[in-house]
């Protein structure tokens, strides 16, 4: 069924909006990042998507000629299928929880938050019907808000943790509570070797740097993000750090040897 779907994810907030913030993080940034990783998951499963943040600081602001958001209009034009708008929690609490606006979603809602709950070991607050929200109101299909987890809980908690070093798993575990809701058993390892993100799980790559070359394992996100780095590892060992984002935010070139298996810094 998968193939004839057509999903809209919705990076909640952006722009001028950060959302909710706590512990150094800001959640529109999650969402954008979450709900990137959810699209070429589910992509690679079968499904077609749409995303409504193009960029993670677009500013998607309410559209008063028609008098619904930007966000549940362009999933409405899209003729979208399902909608999962993704939100980061705050204010009180530990866990997740998913909130849908008519009966139509109540299935769809249950089993993804279910599913992501188990994946994450996160405590499952609730699966709510709700018309607080126009954003899940105003769509033309069933509608889901998700909230990853709680960005202001105690440093201490787990929601912490995964919200700052674990969003790939985040996305894996939303994946897999689409797919168990539509029965398709899902594929996540998605990892291609295009575009300097060639390294699937449980194989390595050479990062070369100033003439020198090291050996590294990458986790299933083909080197988009990196693992055990020796010294951080030491201080982080489930720490992934986004490789490519920073060494060109460092004002550096990166480039991918998908011969050599080698990523090139100059």
């Amino acid at each position: 069924m998968g193939g004839r779907t057509k999903i809209f994810i919705d990076a909640g907030h952006g722009g001028a909006d950060p959302g909710a913030v706590g512990n150094g993080m800001r959640e529109s940034d999650i969402n954008f990042e979450v709900a990137e990783m959810l699209g070429e998951l589910l992509s690679a499963n079968g499904f077609k998507i749409m995303l409504s943040r193009p960029a993670v600081d677009a500013n998607l602001e309410a559209d008063g000629r028609l008098g619904i958001s930007t966000r549940a209009r362009m999933s409405n034009t899209w003729g979208a299928d399902y909608f999962i708008s993704i939100h980061t929690n705050a204010a009180g609490g530990t866990g997740a929880e998913s909130f849908y606006w008519n009966s139509t979603a109540k299935k769809f809602s249950q089993t993804v938050l279910k599913t992501y709950c188990k994946q994450m070991a996160l405590r499952n607050r609730r699966n709510e019907m709700t018309d607080r929200w126009g954003v899940i109101r105003d769509t033309n299909c069933p509608a889901i808000l998700f909230e990853l987890a709680f960005i202001d809980a105690p440093a201490n908690k787990s929601d912490v943790t995964i919200l700052r070093y674990r969003r790939r798993e985040m996305a894996e575990a939303l994946a897999k509570g689409v797919c168990n809701y539509f029965g398709i058993v899902p594929r996540l390892n998605t990892a291609t070797a295009a575009d300097g993100r060639g390294a699937g799980l449980n194989q390595t790559v050479r990062i070369k740097y100033r003439g020198r070359v090291t050996i590294i394992n990458a986790t299933n996100t083909g080197g988009r993000f990196i693992t055990n780095f020796a010294e951080m590892a030491k201080v982080f060992p489930d720490a992934e750090i986004p490789v490519r984002t920073t060494l060109e935010s460092a004002g550096k070139t990166v480039n991918w040897n998908d011969t050599t298996r080698t990523i090139v810094v100059t």
